[in-house]
């Protein structure tokens, strides 16, 4: 049996998933290019406010980094905030949802904090592109580095775990080791 704060919380975030899906439709609507939206990877802890302002902040540089080396420009970004932190909205001048999907694993994959991020791309027609529609491999676990179906199916891990992972992809990107395999 939950108790009221559990339920309490899980209002809390449904309420905020509505927030944010009112506000991907109002920008669909305006929009004739696909949306990269951005926020903190889904899992079971959520961090304080200064670690999720760290990832976005990264995110949103490396996607204007990734933007402009690819020759292409951010034509509207908006970052706004729900009880869940800080996300953010990002148009392009690129057409392609694929190739945007692409660029937002490779962020995912390959930068210091990207196993922090979450990366979606919402194409013109307001579906969202997958892993699989890109023929890519799913999302490894933070903590176990298994593929993340996979080790949904299992125990799940101990908020400590968690942290330390996430702490040590912080640590890392400060002090520049990053790159480094474990």
């Amino acid at each position: 049996m939950k108790s009221n704060s559990g339920n309490n919380a899980q209002a809390a975030q449904l309420a905020d998933r509505l927030e944010q899906a009112k506000i991907y439709q109002h920008w669909r609507k305006m929009l004739t290019s696909p949306m990269i939206t951005v926020g903190w990877r889904k899992m079971p802890y959520s961090p304080h406010t200064e670690t999720r302002l760290l990832v976005m902040n990264a995110a949103l540089e490396e996607i204007n980094r990734v933007t402009e080396i690819n020759g292409f420009a951010i034509r509207m970004q908006k970052v706004f905030w729900t009880g869940l932190g800080p996300n953010a909205l990002i148009t392009t001048s690129c057409f392609s949802a694929t190739k945007l999907k692409k660029w937002a694993i490779d962020i995912e994959d390959h930068h210091p904090l990207g196993a922090l991020m979450d990366l979606n791309i919402i194409d013109t027609n307001g579906m969202s592109i997958s892993r699989r529609d890109t023929h890519i491999q799913p999302r490894t676990c933070l903590v176990c580095h298994q593929d993340v179906y996979t080790c949904q199916r299992g125990k799940p891990h101990s908020l400590q775990a968690y942290l330390a992972e996430i702490n040590e992809l912080i640590l890392r990107e400060r002090f520049g080791q990053y790159g480094v395999e474990k």
